[in-house]
C-alpha cells in the first residue's frame, strides 16, 4: 500500500501558494504497466499554458512539453526502457533562464545509472499566478491517463541538482524499506541444502526427501559443503498447510554450472496447473511461468554462468500481481520487474508440493548448484527480499568465517577450527566467559588478617594494612 495504481483515476491539486513558484521541479517513483503513453504530471493553466511531463513507452522515453504543444518538445531517450520497472523520474523547470532538465534512475540502479539531460528552451512561461493547478496522472484537457502506478510525488519550488536527486533517491529507497521491512512474514519452508542439514527443512516441518543423489559443494560465500550440486538429483517436499498460501514467494541463491535450460522452482500440480521458475542458458535469462504455459514473464542477460545469483519469484493471487527478482552476490545492483497478469492460477486444496531443481512432468533437472532454498507464505516486497539478502549473506560468512563478528573483547585475537571460534589472549589477560579481559591474579587470592592483595608484576602480593610495614607472599 505505498503506491497507487492510475488506470482508472488521477490526483487533482488546486493552486495554492506553494504551487506558485515559476522554478520548480517535480518527482516521482512511476511504473507503467500498459504500454500506452500517458502523462506523470501536468502543471499550470490545464486548458492553456502547462507544463507537461509524459512517459513513452514505444520510445522508452519522458516527454516534456513547456507551453501545452506552443513550444517546441523536449525527449529524454532511453528513460525508460523497462516497462514494468520503476524509476524515480523528476522534471525541472527555470523559469528566469529558460532551462529545463529531465532526470531518469531505475530502482536499483547503482549511484551512476542515471540519465539526464537539460535544454535551453524558447519558452517555459507558466499561466499567471494563483492558477497553477497541478494534476497528477491525467491530462485534463484531453482525458488522457498514466497507465501505472504511482509513488512518492513530490512539488520543489526550486530547480534541484543531480547531488539532490540521487540523495532524494537514496531517501526515499530508505524510507520504502524500512517501512516495508516492518511487515515481512516468516518463511514456512527453508530448505538449506548443505550438509548439516541433509537438504531437510531447517524448522523440522515436511522435510524435503532427496530424489537421487544431492552433492554437497561450496555456497554463495565460499562455505565449504553449504549448497547443493543438482545434477543427479532434486528435492521434493511433499504438501502441507504452511504451503497452501496461494500468495507466496519463493527464492533462492542458484548458481549455473552448464550452458543448459533448467527449473529452479516448481510449485503446485506437476502435471497440469504450476508455477515455474526456470534458468534458460540462452539467453541467460530467468524465465517465471504462473500457469504452465498460459503466461510467461522473462529477465533478459539476467544470469552468467558459474556466478552466484539470489533469485526470487512473488504471486500475489488477490491482484494477480507477481515479481522477478535476481541480485549477482556481492554486488549491491539488482533487477526487479513486477507485472500485472491474467492469471496465477494454482491447484488448490492439499495438492500443492515444491520441486527444487526439477520439473517432474518432463523431467527437466537443473545443472548447477542451489542454496538457501525458501518459501515464503506471502509477497514479499523489495525491502524484505533485500533484507533476505542481507540475512543469508551473514549466514554464509559466518560459516565461512567463525570469528566474523565475533569479540574477544579487544585483549585478543580469535581463530576459527571446525567452524567454531577461540580467542587467545594477549599477555596479561585471561579468558573469561569466552572474552579475553586482564588478569587480576588476586581473584581467589586470600591473605591474612590486616592484609590486601595487590598485583605487582603479575603476582599476587599480600601486603600489611596500617603501620605493620610488612610484604607477604601467602
Amino acid at each position: 500500500n505505498q503506491s497507487a495504481d492510475f488506470h482508472a483515476g488521477y490526483v487533482y491539486i488546486p493552486h495554492t501558494t506553494e504551487l506558485n513558484s515559476e522554478t520548480f521541479t517535480l518527482t516521482a517513483f512511476v511504473k507503467l504497466t500498459d504500454a500506452v503513453i500517458g502523462p506523470i504530471f501536468e502543471y499550470g493553466n490545464t486548458a492553456t499554458y502547462g507544463s507537461h511531463f509524459w512517459m513513452y513507452p514505444a520510445f522508452s522515453s519522458l516527454y516534456y512539453n513547456p507551453m501545452n504543444g506552443l513550444s517546441p518538445t523536449e525527449t529524454l531517450s532511453n528513460a525508460c526502457p523497462i516497462v514494468a520497472s520503476w524509476y524515480l523520474v523528476a522534471l525541472g523547470v527555470k523559469q528566469d533562464g529558460n532551462q529545463a532538465f529531465m532526470y531518469s534512475r531505475r530502482l536499483g540502479s547503482n549511484s551512476h545509472g542515471y540519465t539526464i539531460d537539460e535544454w535551453n528552451l524558447a519558452n517555459t512561461a507558466l499561466a499567471a499566478a494563483n492558477s497553477n493547478d497541478l494534476l497528477i496522472g491525467r491530462r485534463l484537457a484531453g482525458g488522457n491517463l498514466f497507465y501505472g502506478y504511482i509513488a512518492d510525488a513530490r512539488f520543489y519550488d526550486c530547480y534541484l541538482s543531480v547531488d539532490d536527486l540521487n540523495d532524494l533517491y537514496e531517501d526515499l529507497l530508505a524510507d520504502e524499506q524500512k517501512q516495508s521491512k516492518t511487515s515481512a512474514c516468516d518463511a514456512g519452508g527453508y530448505w538449506p541444502l548443505n550438509k548439516n542439514a541433509g537438504g531437510r527443512d531447517a524448522l523440522g516441518d515436511h522435510d524435503g526427501h532427496i530424489q537421487g543423489s544431492l552433492r554437497y559443494v561450496s555456497g554463495p560465500g565460499g562455505s565449504v559443503d553449504q549448497a547443493a550440486d543438482f545434477h543427479d538429483g532434486y528435492v521434493k517436499i511433499s504438501h502441507g498447510s504452511e504451503m497452501q498460501t496461494e500468495s507466496y514467494t519463493l527464492l533462492a541463491f542458484v548458481k549455473r554450472t552448464d550452458e543448459i535450460y533448467g527449473p529452479i522452482f516448481e510449485y503446485g500440480s506437476p502435471i497440469a496447473i504450476g508455477t515455474h521458475l526456470w534458468l534458460y542458458a540462452a539467453p541467460t535469462s530467468i524465465y517465471f511461468n504462473p500457469n504452465n504455459g498460459a503466461v510467461t514473464r522473462q529477465i533478459y542477460n539476467a544470469v552468467e554462468t558459474n556466478a552466484w545469483y539470489m533469485i526470487a519469484v512473488g504471486v500475489d493471487q488477490n491482484d494477480k500481481s507477481t515479481f522477478l527478482y535476481v541480485r549477482r552476490v556481492g554486488q549491491d545492483e539488482y533487477t526487479m520487474t513486477d507485472y500485472i497478469t491474467t492469471s496465477t492460477t494454482r491447484s488448490v486444496g492439499d495438492t500443492n508440493p515444491l520441486l527444487i531443481g526439477r520439473r517432474e512432468a518432463g523431467g527437466n533437472k537443473f545443472y548447477g548448484h542451489i542454496a538457501q532454498a525458501r518459501y515464503y507464505s506471502c509477497y514479499l516486497s523489495l525491502g524484505e527480499i533485500n533484507g533476505v539478502y542481507d540475512e543469508l549473506m551473514l549466514l554464509e560468512k559466518q560459516t565461512v568465517d567463525p570469528c566474523y563478528k565475533h569479540d574477544c573483547g579487544g585483549h585478543g585475537t580469535c581463530s576459527g577450527s571446525n567452524g567454531e571460534a577461540t580467542c587467545h589472549c594477549d599477555a596479561g589477560n585471561e579468558l573469561k566467559d569466552g572474552i579475553c579481559v586482564e588478569s587480576n591474579p588476586c581473584s581467589g587470592h586470600s591473605c591474612g588478617d590486616h592484609q590486601i592483595c595487590k598485583a605487582i608484576n603479575d603476582q599476587a602480593v599480600c601486603q600489611c594494612t596500617g603501620d605493620l610495614g610488612m610484604n607477604l607472599n601467602t
